[in-house]
């Protein structure tokens, strides 16, 4: 883990060093997606020779905090602890794109996405919506393998003109004292720390409780600052847990557990594809079918597995 924590530090100093150049270095620049392979294959060959450079994003200090986690955090500390392969993204699905607005507030927004996977992890996904300073949105969830009663992986980080919405959570597969001891109360202690400086949210629906651990960790920064530390710091140590989940986790052999574990899946895709908070948003941009698709053919795209169809 020593190699981790070094990737960990030398990242944190770039993004330090990213927001006081922020202002000076805002730039307006066309296709954002393309912009963002090239960031992660030139931090990708970085990692490997050791050495660290500063993330700098056009449009400013979030989407480059979000370039950052995306590209500089998720794959090399995925890649150096799991066998990382490509999960496959349907056609028309990698990226996407759509002008809204007129005149002074026309925008191109930007939805790109990327999928990898690992032994024990069904599918690792994010979707990344870029639309200025005012429109980012970073989905990221890993779903363990129906063999497995891991936990799912999810963070949303939000900027919408009305402000941050961010929320990080090992997601339950069950909510018995037996499945908290084992993966809630590991790590409650650093829940409870990052909780003093990213306060609770807010209520949330009743219906979506089931699918929340004690530790989950929901938050309406007002401060750029808690976003720009507190926020990235959380995300980086909650992944650091679970990958340490994964890293421990043995493979299921009971057969009612088993079914147990299909059915728990089935209905937190199936919950999370009706209730996605981004169908408005993308249906705006992108239209209806496009939303669907894009929803039920790679988001949440569990039925589709062979192993439910049989």
């Amino acid at each position: 883990m020593r190699g981790y924590e070094l990737g960990l530090t030398a990242l944190r100093e770039s993004l330090r060093m990213a927001v006081l150049e922020e202002r000076a270095l805002r730039v307006d620049l066309l296709g954002r997606s393309e912009e963002l392979t090239r960031l992660l294959a030139a931090l990708q060959a970085i990692e490997r020779r050791g050495g660290a450079t500063a993330v700098v994003h056009p449009d400013g200090v979030l989407p480059a905090i979000r370039a950052g986690m995306l590209t500089a955090d998720l794959v090399p500390a995925l890649s150096a602890h799991l066998d990382i392969s490509d999960y496959p993204i349907p056609a028309g699905f990698e990226s996407k794109s759509a002008v809204t607005g007129k005149g002074k507030r026309q925008a191109t927004v930007t939805t790109t996405s990327y999928g990898v996977r690992a032994p024990k992890l069904r599918q690792i996904r994010a979707a990344h919506v870029q639309g200025g300073a005012a429109l980012q949105v970073l989905n990221f969830v890993i779903f363990p393998e129906l063999n497995y009663d891991l936990p799912f992986f999810g963070a949303d980080l939000v900027t919408l003109p009305g402000g941050h919405l961010i929320a990080i959570d090992m997601q339950p597969l069950f909510q018995d004292e037996a499945y908290q001891a084992k993966y809630s109360e590991p790590i409650m202690d650093m829940f409870r720390g990052f909780q003093q400086h990213l306060p609770w949210g807010g209520d949330f629906p009743e219906e979506a409780q089931t699918f929340f651990s004690p530790a989950f960790l929901w938050t309406r920064p007002a401060e750029t600052a808690d976003v720009e530390t507190h926020v990235f710091e959380a995300f980086e140590s909650y992944l650091k847990a679970y990958i340490e989940f994964v890293q421990s986790a043995e493979p299921v052999s009971d057969p009612a557990r088993l079914e147990a574990i299909k059915r728990s899946q089935l209905s937190y895709a199936r919950y999370r594809a009706e209730k996605d908070p981004a169908r408005g948003m993308l249906t705006r941009f992108y239209g209806p079918e496009w939303t669907e698709a894009y929803i039920h053919g790679f988001l949440f795209d569990l039925e589709k597995d062979p192993r439910i169809a049989a």
